[in-house]
């Protein structure tokens, strides 16, 4: 091992982790795992004042000193986007603390059965462990390799971007990076459930047991549920259950719920064929990590696809709300609305099959955005998509750029009232809408509350933007919206005569 004194320059003085942490007090505790407690702590650094997650090791539960240097070893030495930065340590008065950036998504396991990641972001978060494992396993023709040894959904932590960090070292074995095949022989060690069987049996440890491991958190993200379930004292693992369903042509039947809707057929075939030859019994016939990335990207861009086309293929079926005598009125008085006098807001009342316009930077945006005026030439022009430059006018004048503080107030009315839901009246391919009454200040107002499915917030708040800046009579009215929890919900004044399967 490295002397101690290559890592000096680490060294942090327990006296001023316990003034990050208020002396390890409660207030500062965020978990306890195998090897002791994290506290959660303020320090200054010689980077400055930052947040800290601090590891206190507690000897007595499996990990001691050689597995502290250890980690502090890889940590020193092996940095990239996907591992977690180690900021120091403390060795004073007999302590084992470790102090690393603060993560403050925490753990991937705290999610497999949450709503609150999307199948997209499931998919770019494993994209980004395999990274980190690429990484590890090929550092380089100088540097040795790692062998993670304890590659699990809980090791997988998780910063304010949802970018995936590999973590917990302490049980890494190194090898020579400059050979295609390096094995160790040593004591089987790992968590249950993520080992891989033939090490465990063998004792003969390769990069490939890492990859066993990572196939497992593979079939956590799309089922939803950790490696395994205890079940009248015996413990059923999710990784004989996915090869069984991969087999029988039945994986579908184990997905998450909450992704079943989300998931194309494509990227769920790709994702499980992938996840699958990880756990083969014949690590030759496991995928190499660069493989792994390769397929994960591409179930990436074909669930992006995918969603792509759907909505716009939604969007294009469907019709905008036709109401009131908009159809009967005059060329002269449609003229009267071009976006010149803030007395007369924008009027678009078209139907037919059209382009969705937020989504279209030519008409939207904060490099130069333009407003379609009204009339019968730009309706046509707009169904068609075949406005030149020349014929736009500019942005609705007497309308300020839209700011999200603006719609505050109706998101605090949400929070602070109730909505109280009735039976589902549409689904459509965004999520569900509900009729409800909304209770405020008193009264009730009927409402309809889409509840739109997580992968399409770029919709929600498109959609806020909006029907905050366009308010008239003949366009549906949006009274408030609720993204709290994970939750993209809009609350839109209720239309008793449902004509669209755009609005409610």
């Amino acid at each position: 091992m490295s002397s101690i004194k290559e890592f000096e320059h680490l060294r942090i003085p327990l006296q001023d982790i316990k003034l990050a942490t208020n002396d390890f007090g409660d207030d500062n505790y965020i978990s306890r795992g195998g090897f002791g407690k994290v506290y959660k702590g303020e320090l200054v650094h010689s980077r400055g004042h930052v947040t800290v997650a601090v590891k206190r090791l507690d000897t007595t539960l499996g990990q001691g000193t050689p597995e502290f240097w250890k980690e502090i070893m890889m940590l020193s030495r092996y940095r990239h986007d996907h591992l977690v930065s180690l900021l120091g340590y403390s060795d004073d008065g007999g302590e084992n603390i470790l102090v690393y950036e603060y993560v403050p998504n925490k753990s991937l396991d705290m999610y497999l059965s949450s709503t609150t990641l999307s199948w997209i972001q499931r998919l770019k978060i494993c994209i980004g462990a395999a990274r980190g494992l690429e990484y590890l396993h090929n550092p380089g023709s100088t540097t040795q390799r790692v062998l993670h040894r304890d590659i699990k959904s809980s090791n997988i932590l998780l910063d304010e971007n949802w970018n995936a960090k590999i973590s917990d070292f302490g049980l890494s074995k190194f090898g020579p990076a400059n050979q295609e095949f390096t094995f160790l022989i040593s004591h089987a060690a790992g968590t249950i459930g993520y080992c891989d069987p033939l090490y465990m049996d063998t004792g003969f440890l390769t990069k490939e047991s890492d990859i066993y491991s990572f196939g497992v958190v593979l079939f956590e993200v799309l089922c939803g549920r950790l490696c395994y379930v205890n079940y009248n004292d015996s413990r059923r693992f999710l990784s004989k259950l996915a090869q069984r369903c991969y087999e029988e042509n039945e994986i579908h039947t184990i997905v998450h719920t909450c992704l079943q809707e989300q998931i194309s057929p494509d990227c769920l075939d790709k994702f499980s064929t992938i996840a699958y030859r990880c756990l083969l019994r014949d690590r030759n016939d496991r995928p190499p990590i660069a493989e792994i990335i390769e397929q994960l990207e591409t179930a990436l861009q074909d669930q992006e696809t995918h969603d792509f086309e759907k909505e716009k293929k939604l969007e294009s079926d469907g019709e905008v709300e036709e109401d009131g005598d908009v159809g009967d009125m005059s060329e002269e008085e449609l003229k009267a609305y071009d976006g010149n006098d803030p007395a007369k807001p924008l009027l678009m009342a078209i139907k037919g099959h059209i382009y969705d316009v937020s989504e279209s930077w030519r008409f939207y945006g904060p490099n130069g955005p333009y407003g379609p005026f009204a009339g019968k030439d730009a309706s046509r022009a707009l169904a068609k998509m075949s406005f030149a430059d020349e014929d736009l006018n500019g942005d609705l004048t007497g309308l300020g750029p839209f700011e999200l503080e603006a719609l505050q107030d109706w998101e605090d009315k949400l929070k602070s009232k109730y909505v109280k839901v009735g039976s589902i009246i549409n689904r459509g391919g965004f999520g569900k809408v509900y009729k409800g009454k909304l209770v405020n200040s008193g009264s009730r107002v009927m409402v309809a509350v889409k509840r739109l499915d997580s992968a399409f917030t770029a919709k929600f708040w498109k959609e806020i933007m909006m029907f905050s800046r366009y308010i008239h009579e003949h366009l549906v009215s949006l009274l408030g919206f609720s993204d709290e929890g994970g939750e993209n919900i809009l609350v839109y004044k209720y239309l008793s005569n449902k004509k669209s399967r755009l609005v409610p």
